[in-house]
């Protein structure tokens, strides 16, 4: 799989994505039925203004889900709205290759790039019976804010997006509150901290989380040596 960032070449494609964000599993609703509603083809980016991001994964160069976000205004915005500076997400998976990770990757991909441009936070709208959906968004570190007064099964999550200069420090950070959600005793917190030194490490020696887990396959990342002699140094 390989997520890269969306050009305004790939409208076309987030058009049926949001389809599927849209209308998930109803075959009848088409593209240009989306499209005719305003308050939702405004949320696709045209990469014009701040705050339009994508990203596009691919699998053997077929592309199979899409994520973005897009800035609006108290006049003029899409369910998910909660403030001119916090960017609106959306995001979509093919039927074909839900389940695979995809999603989860396009998501983090999206995160930190709009971490990375300065943005304070993300928001969007989910169904309440979105019951994976809203886990994955639950685990990337997004917490409900509120139901739409019109539509009581509609819910707005937001992400709190704390700008963090050290790349190492970012990832300790998202290697940590992870650990923290799985481990809910606070007496876990050395042990989180122990995990958050390692993600650090791990970025600034440039291994991946993907490389990482391919050490104990018998694969050898670049420098996992380094790595692997100060984890057994600290302990």
């Amino acid at each position: 799989m390989h997520i890269r960032p969306g050009v305004p070449a790939d409208r076309a494609f987030l058009e049926m994505m949001l389809r599927e964000a849209a209308f998930p599993g109803d075959p009848s609703a088409s593209v240009d039925d989306v499209m005719a509603r305003p308050d939702l083809a405004m949320t696709i980016p045209d990469f014009s203004r701040p705050g339009d991001l994508a990203f596009v994964a691919e699998v053997d160069g077929i592309h199979v889900g899409a994520a973005w976000c897009r800035c609006f205004t108290d006049r003029e915005h899409s369910w998910g709205y909660l403030d001119d500076s916090t960017p609106e997400l959306g995001i979509a998976v093919a039927e074909a290759f839900r389940g695979r990770g995809v999603g989860s990757a396009l998501l983090d991909a999206l995160i930190e790039r709009a971490r990375a441009d300065g943005f304070g936070g993300l928001s969007l709208c989910t169904d309440s019976s979105h019951v994976h959906e809203r886990g994955m968004y639950q685990r990337a570190g997004f917490v409900s804010v509120r139901t739409l007064d019109d539509a009581p099964d509609a819910v707005i999550m937001r992400l709190e997006l704390m700008p963090v200069a050290d790349p190492a420090l970012a990832a300790c950070e998202g290697e940590e509150s992870q650990l923290n959600r799985r481990i809910p005793d606070r007496g876990a917190g050395i042990l989180a901290r122990s995990v958050c030194v390692a993600g650090g490490l791990r970025r600034l020696l440039g291994i991946t989380r993907r490389q990482y887990v391919s050490i104990e396959d018998g694969e050898r990342p670049p420098n996992a040596d380094q790595y692997e002699a100060i984890c057994e140094f600290f302990g």
